[in-house]
């Protein structure tokens, strides 16, 4: 991780190197003419200037990949590391998770036809406002920021026919490639224990993991 991250600098200004810019905002352009979106009086607080135009670098990174692959563990100690070097850091939770720990038996997945687009399009909405959210909040800080999300929206697209999730993206206004290369800074992919490790898969320790082996191999290569 050494040679992907750098720490903040004493002028505030933190840098992750080998990666994509930080995404910082500059005043809109239209026909040729800067407009300020700073001056937008609906924006009347510092924080709320800070989430339009943040003054400092934000960063957001997607840990991905299959079942059993160290995604919580890298998250945590991910966390910790950029923290120690200067950035404020929030972590985005998975959102398949919260809505089964809430309650949603994973029987539902197969109880009628229809019933895993339905749940990929709630999980979709949850994972895209909760990462907006999250994000806007880091901005309005106006210091340098990670959020670091435990999968991205595209994980989705592993859980249903690909047309489908094309479906549910565009019906958001957006395309897969808005999702896939623009929406992350960042994306690290955690190969799943299964593969190449598979004495050390286990579900017993997440009440959402439900793959076998050879399951979670599937996903994973995806």
């Amino acid at each position: 991780m050494e040679s992907a991250v750098s720490s903040a600098t004493t002028d505030g200004n933190a840098k992750i190197t080998n990666g994509t810019e930080p995404q910082t905002s500059t005043p809109a352009q239209t026909n040729g003419e800067i407009n300020d979106i700073t001056s937008d009086p609906l924006a009347c607080t510092v924080a709320e200037k800070n989430v339009l135009n943040p003054p400092s670098p934000f960063y957001k990174i997607a840990l991905t990949g299959g079942p059993c692959g160290g995604k919580t563990t890298a998250l945590a100690r991910l966390s910790r590391y950029l923290i120690e070097r200067g950035f404020e850091v929030m972590t985005c939770p998975e959102s398949f998770g919260m809505v089964v720990t809430n309650g949603m038996d994973l029987s539902y997945i197969g109880a009628i036809p229809g019933m895993p687009n339905v749940i990929q399009d709630t999980v979709m909405s949850l994972q895209i406002t909760h990462e907006d959210g999250f994000e806007a909040i880091l901005k309005a800080r106006g210091k340098p920021s990670v959020l670091i999300c435990d999968r991205g929206v595209m994980d989705g697209s592993v859980y249903m026919d690909y047309s489908d999730f094309e479906r549910l993206v565009q019906k958001r206004g957006l395309e897969v490639c808005d999702v896939r290369e623009g929406r992350y800074n960042c994306v690290f992919h955690m190969v799943s224990a299964a593969e190449g490790a598979e004495q050390h898969y286990t579900t017993l320790n997440n009440e959402v993991r439900s793959e076998t082996p050879e399951e979670a191999r599937e996903v994973d290569s995806k």
